[in-house]
């Protein structure tokens, strides 16, 4: 569960507010820049709230806002850090005009946290402690997320993504825990992290075993 929740939302400590640039120069209210605001949902109920805290990453820049309005000096392709919810996915939004509105549809499996100090997180599926074999879907009902559970943790999780095609594998064993990446369904990388060691190998298929260890996968 721990190397899953590593994965979902990135909290970056060096980030710049939102209205400025990329040079920290604050950025106009004028036509040269692109205004977003953002919506979520999430896969629980139809209610539609404003994304009031969140960040938008582009070419290792990080763009932050506070009241759900987002000013940006360029077109792009944008990672999204949402900071009200932690989502297992990672979210990216195409800015490509000004005055653009976007709407994130979030998972109804997700990270919740303990109450507890520290508050330990844990996979809930709408606020519950996940349990046995859950699904989600994308609006138009291709699978999204595919796992089994118990208490919370993710035994096997399998991500997919909105043309239904598997996208990533995690699989957790009791000494290492084992990732595969896909593209168009095919595996393209395999590893695995040993636990006990803290380091990772990769998966060589010429060889047929696991080689080169490396040290830095999610640490």
């Amino acid at each position: 569960m721990k190397n899953i929740v590593r994965q979902t939302v990135l909290i970056i400590l060096f980030i710049t507010p939102c209205r400025l640039d990329a040079q920290n120069t604050p950025l106009p209210d004028n036509k040269e820049n692109f205004q977003i605001k953002l919506f979520y949902k999430t896969g629980c109920d139809s209610t539609t709230g404003i994304m009031n805290n969140y960040a938008l990453t582009l070419n290792s820049q990080t763009y932050t806002s506070d009241s759900g309005i987002c000013y940006l000096p360029e077109r792009g392709k944008y990672t999204l850090n949402s900071y009200g919810i932690e989502s297992l996915e990672t979210h990216s939004i195409l800015i490509t005009s000004n005055y653009q509105v976007d709407t994130i549809i979030f998972s109804k499996i997700s990270v919740s946290r303990s109450s507890g100090i520290p508050p330990w997180p844990y996979i809930s599926i709408c606020g519950v402690r996940a349990e046995g074999n859950h699904s989600d879907f994308w609006p138009n009902g291709k699978p999204r997320i595919v796992g089994k559970f118990r208490k919370g943790d993710a035994k096997k999780i399998s991500f997919y993504n909105s043309s239904g095609n598997l996208v990533k594998r995690q699989v957790n064993k009791k000494l290492h825990t084992l990732y595969e990446l896909y593209e168009e369904d095919k595996l393209i990388l395999r590893y695995r992290r040993v636990l006990i060691f803290s380091y990772g190998e990769v998966w060589d298929k010429d060889e047929g075993k696991y080689v080169t260890p490396f040290t830095k996968i999610f640490r």
